[in-house]
C-alpha cells in the first residue's frame, strides 16, 4: 500500500496521533466510506503498511459527519435486560450423630450343678461290696455344675430414616438495567447550514491568497475542505470544550505533528478550517 488511490475495502484508519477510528467500508474516485461518514480523500495524510493516517485526530473525526440529506446512518440504541438464573449454595447443615449408651441389664438364667451324697450304715447293715481291709483308696469325684456366660449380640430394634428433597419457591430479585436514549441536536445542523455560505466564502478567500501567493498547494473543492468546518463548528457548540479557547482545544482536535510528519501546507489549511468552525459556534458572526 503505497499510495491513497491503492486503498481498499477493510483497510485500517487511523487519527493523527495513530489512534484507530475504524475500517474503510467502500471506495470512490474521490473520497471513501468510514463508519458512515464519507471522507475525502484530501483527508489522508500518509497511506503506509499500517494503513491509512489522517490528517484528523479522532476526536474531530467522530465530532462532524458529511452524510447529504438523502444519506442515512443507523445509531444502534441497545438496552440491558435482566437474565436471572440460580446456583447451588449452601444455607445450612443437618448434622446426625451416632453413639453407644451403655446400660446394665439384669436376666434370669436358670444352671445347674451336681452334688454328691453320702450314705452312711451303722455296723452290722449287710453290705454288697467286698470290705477287704487290705484296701484303703481315696476316691475323688468330680462335681460339675453350670455357669452364667454373658455374650452380646446385635439386632436392630428400629431404624431412623433421613431423606433430602428439593423444594421450589418463587422469588422476586431486583437488578439495575441501561438503556442508550439518543439526543440529535438539530439546532447544531441548522445553524451550521445557516452559516455554510460563509464557511464557503471563507474556503474560497483562503484558496485564492493561497495560490496567489505561488505556493505549492493544489486547488482543493469545499467538499474536500467542508468535513473540517463542520469538526471545528461542532467542537465549539460541544459542551466538552466549553470555556476553553481553540488555542487550548487545538491539541486534542489536530493532534501533535512536526513537519516531517506532515505536508505543512495542508496542516496550515486543517488548522484553519477548524478554527473558523470552532469560532464561528461560538459568536456565529463575520470576523
Amino acid at each position: 500500500m503505497e499510495s491513497p488511490e491503492s486503498i481498499a475495502t477493510g483497510t485500517p484508519v487511523f487519527g493523527v496521533n495513530g489512534e484507530a477510528i475504524g475500517l474503510v467500508e467502500a471506495t470512490e474516485d474521490e473520497s471513501f466510506r468510514l463508519r458512515g461518514h464519507v471522507v475525502p480523500r484530501t483527508a489522508i495524510a500518509r497511506v503506509d503498511n499500517a494503513g491509512i493516517h489522517l490528517h484528523l485526530a479522532r476526536a474531530a473525526f467522530e465530532a462532524t459527519s458529511s452524510l447529504s440529506q438523502e444519506e442515512r446512518i443507523a445509531v444502534p440504541l441497545a438496552e440491558e435486560r435482566l437474565v436471572v438464573g440460580t446456583r447451588q449454595v449452601q444455607h445450612g447443615e443437618v448434622v446426625v450423630e451416632k453413639r453407644v449408651v451403655e446400660e446394665q441389664v439384669m436376666v434370669p438364667v436358670i444352671v445347674r450343678r451336681e452334688e454328691i451324697e453320702i450314705i452312711r450304715r451303722a455296723p452290722g447293715e449287710p453290705r454288697t461290696e467286698v470290705d477287704d481291709p487290705s484296701i484303703v483308696e481315696v476316691i475323688r469325684i468330680p462335681l460339675r455344675g453350670e455357669e452364667a456366660v454373658i455374650t452380646t449380640e446385635a439386632v436392630v430394634t428400629r431404624e431412623v430414616v433421613i431423606g433430602r428433597e428439593v423444594r421450589t419457591e418463587e422469588r422476586q430479585v431486583v437488578g439495575t438495567v441501561r438503556s442508550t436514549e439518543i439526543t440529535v441536536d438539530e439546532q447544531v445542523d441548522e445553524d451550521y447550514a445557516r452559516l455554510r455560505p460563509t464557511f464557503e466564502a471563507h474556503f474560497a478567500e483562503r484558496q485564492r491568497a493561497a495560490h496567489g501567493e505561488g505556493t505549492t498547494v493544489r486547488a482543493r473543492d469545499f467538499r474536500d475542505a467542508e468535513p473540517n468546518y463542520r469538526a471545528g463548528f461542532a467542537a465549539g457548540r460541544s459542551t466538552r470544550y466549553a470555556g476553553r479557547s481553540f488555542d487550548e482545544a487545538e491539541p486534542e482536535l489536530l493532534g501533535q505533528a512536526g513537519p516531517s510528519e506532515r505536508d505543512p501546507g495542508m496542516l496550515d489549511q486543517l488548522r484553519q478550517e477548524v478554527r473558523e468552525g470552532f469560532s464561528r459556534a461560538r459568536t456565529g458572526a463575520m470576523h
